[in-house]
């Protein structure tokens, strides 16, 4: 990054919300464990507050899993102290991401660039299994 020109340092996102340098991960790795979730979260919040919605609900729907947050009062729900994750028990703060179900992979973006679609008729997405690919239906 460097060498295209990027000046300022690297941060990584934790799971807590916040950021790290890279020289703190390799200290704590850990604590990239569920960022991806928890950036989704942090950035909803903002944008939700910026645009006068302080009170959400943050939906990630990915590949494999269907994942939901809670913002209330503008602030990501972020949870110090030990918090599970799936099935793990992890001392480290999390924001606080529920994972409801299964996901639909791949995306709906792709199925339509695969298939010719009248976009006079709806199209639904349906994943086949957690890790199976979706296939779309018409009724």
């Amino acid at each position: 990054m460097k060498d295209a020109g990027y000046k300022n340092q690297l941060m990584v996102m934790q799971a807590s919300g916040g950021v790290m340098t890279v020289d703190y991960i390799e200290g704590s790795p850990i604590r990239v464990l569920a960022s991806g979730p928890a950036g989704g979260v942090v950035g909803s919040a903002h944008v939700g507050a910026a645009k006068g919605y302080p009170d959400i609900l943050c939906v990630d729907m990915g590949g494999t899993s269907y994942d939901i947050s809670v913002v209330s009062n503008g602030a990501a729900p972020a949870e110090a102290g030990w918090n599970m994750h799936h099935r793990y028990l992890i001392g480290v703060p999390m924001v606080k991401v529920e994972t409801l179900g299964a996901g639909a992979a791949p995306s709906a973006t792709s199925i339509m660039a695969r298939w010719k679609l009248d976009r006079h008729r709806p199209v639904r997405i349906r994943a086949r299994s957690a890790m199976g690919a979706a296939a779309p239906s018409r009724r």
